[in-house]
């Protein structure tokens, strides 16, 4: 699949078991990025991380600074877990 093809099949559900807004603050745009790298990047442990990191940092640019650390730390636990798991498949999605 070419990007524009990926791009195309791309569907986000914006922050995965939590809100898309949180103390009227538009954290979506956050998730879709986040979710859009993990897509784009299936298996790549290290921009996995590095996306990890960049959630919290929207979060915190955005005004939710409260949720910088909590988002970072899901996203690296929790998250490692169905990144393993939807990187399997994607990878399989590639070829």
């Amino acid at each position: 699949m070419n990007l524009r093809q990926e791009l195309e099949a791309f569907r986000s559900d914006g922050c995965t078991g939590f809100f898309d807004v949180w103390r009227n603050i538009n954290i979506f745009p956050c998730c879709f990025n986040h979710d859009m790298t993990w897509y784009l990047n299936p298996g790549n442990w290290g921009v996995w991380l590095q996306s990890n990191i960049d959630l919290g940092f929207c979060f915190g640019a955005a005004g939710a600074v409260e949720l910088v650390l909590p988002a970072i730390t899901a996203t690296c636990t929790i998250g490692a877990l169905l990144f393993a798991g939807w990187s399997a498949k994607a990878k399989k999605r590639a070829t």
